[in-house]
């Protein structure tokens, strides 16, 4: 989306995800490898800026925040 209101000419973007890749998980930390992939007529600045958009995706920070889960039960 921030390509096409940008004009950047992105052609294909790929997202990577390894939840733990080297087996090794610490007591409650999870560790995710993220790698992304694009391919286009683009400049080294508009490349930095699309990946600065990716760290600043909703779901990106939502992630990266501290977590707390309430649950309730109910009948």
């Amino acid at each position: 989306m921030y390509a096409d209101h940008k004009d950047i000419q992105l052609e294909h973007v790929q997202v990577d995800l390894a939840l733990n890749p080297n087996a090794e998980q610490e007591a409650g930390q999870n560790n995710i490898v993220r790698k992304i992939t694009l391919k286009g007529d683009f400049t080294e600045d508009q490349h930095k800026r699309l990946l600065k958009v990716a760290e600043n995706c909703p779901v990106h920070k939502l992630l990266t925040s501290n977590i707390q889960i309430q649950t309730e039960l109910t009948t």
